[in-house]
Order: structure tokens, then C-alpha cells, then sequence
């Protein structure tokens, strides 16, 4: 509407039922594509350049990056920072890999090598979850870091100070990709070919159980039971870090289309 009020020249948009009467050109929606190449065709379409395998990485500041180095308690060159994003943001708490789950992989990875170190980040809201990480845990909390805090940018600078991040399809593992940083990234009601982490050097953990992927308009809550997460184990998600730590190249991300949410029950899953 706004385009035809404005008489615009050009006017792009997604090709649908409608597409005709509101756009001047259209932008198929095809099977395989990443998001950010999708929206990438619609600059095209308007008549900018097209720009392959654009570069999504920000810019830090040499002093952003030492005031994140500083952050990072007895930080130097020989160790090998992890980050871990157990939170999601309260809306879209279903995306979550249980914090059991992150628990134990901490505890592999610490026991792996004496270089490791943890860093837990998240929102300032979220410190809770990312505690409850460490509540119990049998290995050295002393070796673990927990940013919980709202600032942008200083996050973005300290997780270009890690080696691998391990995360579910939330707005941190986007982060740690714009931070040019390995991430290991664990899908379930989303789908990694789609919207996952825009980077190649991103390993995708994925099932592939018959109702996942599910996130889609109108069904952006989850199912109540997310085992298509829960059922990913620490040990599959240690075997990926240290696989993406040895800078071998992942597996090629699945693109699975959306199904139409079949709902499963505990017992159905272990059947």
C-alpha cells in the first residue's frame, strides 16, 4: 500500500497471491536458500549490485578488544576459550539445548585439555540460567566465566577472543558469527540451512526427527516438549568443538523445509 501511495518507480517484495498488485518485481522464495541470501535477491531485484558470500563479520575496536581481554580472567594467547549460550530470550525458551546438557559438556571439554576455558554469556534477565550451568558442577568453576549483561558490543568483542561457540539458533550464535568465531550450532525447531548461523565455518547438530523443523508463523512458541533439543547429547556436541578446535571443515548444513508439526511424547520418542 505505502508503495502504490508514494507511486515508487520500483517496489519489491516476496512472490505470492498478491504479488502482482503490490510490487513491481517479486522474489521467489526457493528451496536450499539461506535467509540472508534471500533478502540479499531483494536488493538485487531493486537494482543494487549482487554480492556474493558477502562478508557478515562487524568490526571491533582495538580497544573493545582489550578491554574483552581483560575481562577474560588470566587470559593468554596459549588458552582456548569456549563460549556456551544457554538462553534464548523468554519467548522462544523452546530453542534451548537443556542447561543439564551445557553442565556436562563443560565438563568434557575442561577435562579435555588444562588450556580450556568456559565462558558462559547471556542477558543480564538470564543470569539465572547460566548459573544454574555451574550449580553442582563437578569440575573447576574456577576455569568458567559468566557474562551476564546487555552490552553489545562488549560481548561481540569478547567472543572474538573465543575459539568456538556452542549454541542453539538464537541471537548469540549470530553474534559469534558476525565475530568470524567457530560455531557449533544445535537445531531442532528451526531449520539450520534457513536461519541458522550465516558462516562456514559452522558445524549444525541436527536430528532430523519428523516434526522438526516446526518454526514457523503462527507456531513460534514450540511444542511444549522440545525433545528434537533435549535429545541431542553433550557427547555429539564435544565430538563437533573439537572437531571445529582442530579447523577441520564441517559437515554440509541440512536445509529441511518446515513439517507440519507432528507432536511426539517421551515414550514415542524412545520407541
Amino acid at each position: 500500500i505505502w508503495a502504490r501511495l508514494i507511486n515508487a518507480p520500483i517496489s519489491v517484495g516476496p512472490t505470492g497471491k498478491w504479488s502482482r498488485l503490490a510490487f513491481t518485481r517479486s522474489v521467489p522464495n526457493e528451496p536450499g536458500i539461506h535467509r540472508v541470501d534471500y533478502f540479499i535477491r531483494f536488493g538485487v531485484a531493486a537494482g543494487f549490485p549482487e554480492v556474493i558470500n558477502p562478508d557478515v563479520r562487524l568490526p571491533v575496536s582495538s580497544e573493545l578488544l582489550s578491554q574483552a581481554r581483560s575481562r577474560m580472567p588470566g587470559w593468554s594467547p596459549e588458552q582456548c576459550w569456549i563460549a556456551l549460550g544457554p538462553g534464548s530470550g523468554q519467548l522462544e525458551a523452546f530453542k534451548r539445548w537443556p542447561s543439564s546438557h551445557f553442565q556436562k559438556l563443560a565438563g568434557m571439554l575442561l577435562q579435555h585439555s588444562d588450556h580450556i576455558r568456559v565462558a558462559l554469556f547471556g542477558s543480564s534477565s538470564e543470569r539465572k540460567l547460566l548459573e544454574s550451568v555451574l550449580k553442582g558442577a563437578d569440575f573447576d568453576i574456577n576455569r568458567c566465566s559468566l557474562y551476564a549483561n546487555d552490552d553489545f558490543r562488549g560481548a561481540l568483542a569478547m567472543l572474538t577472543r573465543c575459539h568456538c561457540i556452542v549454541a542453539g539458533c538464537v541471537g548469540l550464535m549470530h553474534m559469534a558469527a558476525a565475530a568470524g568465531i567457530p560455531v557449533v550450532g544445535l537445531y531442532g525447531p528451526s531449520n539450520p540451512g534457513f536461519e541458522g548461523a550465516y558462516s562456514k565455518k559452522h558445524y549444525a547438530i541436527h536430528l532430523g526427527l519428523e516434526c522438526s523443523p516446526c518454526y514457523r508463523k503462527g507456531f513460534t512458541r514450540g511444542c511444549g516438549e522440545p525433545i528434537c533439543m533435549s535429545l541431542i547429547k553433550p557427547e555429539m556436541v564435544f565430538t563437533a568443538v573439537i572437531h571445529m578446535l582442530e579447523g577441520l571443515q564441517p559437515p554440509p548444513v541440512p536445509w529441511t523445509p518446515v513439517t507440519s508439526c507432528l507432536l511426539y511424547t517421551s515414550d514415542a520418542a524412545d520407541e
